[in-house]
């Protein structure tokens, strides 16, 4: 049992890449659309145009930078959506990374 489930009362939490994957894109890294003179083909999933953001700066199911790698891979984007998140929380501090990132990965794998 991981170390830093004792810390909730419902245990760490399960699924939350799955979570992040889902709120991002829907849990979508192609999309069917049609461009370039191909009708109705999959197309990696971008991200709409917002106040914040141009259309088309993030991609995939982790909406991570865009980029041919993390567009056309759904494995090295999810590697990568769990890089940028492992970052941040670097970033935020206060906890033990290390064992928060066991636990997050430990609940990913079920």
């Amino acid at each position: 049992m991981c170390a830093t489930r004792g810390l909730y009362s419902g245990g760490a939490t399960p699924g939350l890449l799955t979570g992040v994957a889902e709120r991002e894109s829907s849990y979508y890294q192609f999309i069917s659309r049609s461009l370039y003179g191909v009708p109705n083909g999959l197309w990696p999933n971008e991200n709409a145009a917002n106040s914040k953001t141009p259309a088309g700066l993030y991609v995939g199911l982790m909406q991570v930078p865009n980029g041919m790698v993390d567009a056309f891979d759904y494995l090295t984007n999810t590697y990568q959506g769990w890089y940028i998140f492992n970052g941040n929380l670097s970033v935020a501090g206060g906890a033990d990374i290390g064992i928060l990132m066991s636990a997050i990965s430990e609940a990913e794998r079920g």
